[in-house]
């Protein structure tokens, strides 16, 4: 295992351990537009990546983004994807900050730029983002190849895979659109 993606994979873990007893880690830790704009807690785009609060969203997230992070930082070395990986999550939560405000200002409606507090503490998607952005630029490599999705009989042209995933997870989750992926799936078209 490459040395950045250990560092990625434990924090994850480990992040996601103490979640578990205590919600403050992940209070402090993932981007609230609302404290990140309003109170300049900068360090919320970067840190987001790392807190992961659901269990199935960690297994899945972390399978995926392994198998796509190995290679990646094997071809671009450590240090270049460790800056590659941290610059997409900065602009992929700027992205969505800006989201969030604007939606705001739209609806009027501030609990917009507190969308992540719930009831049950904070909800976040950790890798997600990250992934569906490296996802998004693979398939734009070559945007007219053919992929098998998933386990599926049926194969789509890599420049929509990203899309259907973004409309699969919609669907999966009761039509509830993640704002957050939408901004590594739309940032991942921006930078290719």
């Amino acid at each position: 295992m490459p040395f950045f993606i250990k560092i990625v994979v434990f924090s994850t873990l480990i992040f996601f351990i103490i979640n578990l007893f205590t919600p403050y880690p992940a209070f402090y830790l993932v981007d609230i537009p609302y404290f990140t704009i309003f109170h300049l807690q900068i360090w919320r785009l970067f840190t987001t990546a790392f807190i992961t609060t659901g269990l199935i969203s960690i297994v899945f997230s972390l399978f995926f983004w392994y198998r796509h992070a190995v290679k990646l930082e094997r071809d671009k070395g450590t240090v270049k994807y460790m800056l590659t990986f941290f610059t997409n999550c900065f602009f992929i939560q700027f992205m969505y900050c800006l989201l969030m405000i604007i939606i705001s200002l739209v609806i009027q409606n501030s609990m917009m730029m507190k969308m992540k507090l719930t009831m049950g503490g904070v909800r976040n998607q950790g890798l997600w983002p990250i992934l569906m952005c490296e996802l998004t630029l693979m398939c734009l490599s070559n945007p007219d190849a053919n992929m098998r999705f998933f386990f599926f009989p049926c194969v789509i042209k890599a420049k929509y895979y990203p899309l259907v995933l973004f409309a699969i997870f919609t669907l999966l989750s009761h039509f509830q659109i993640d704002f957050e992926i939408l901004c590594g799936i739309v940032f991942g078209f921006l930078n290719h």
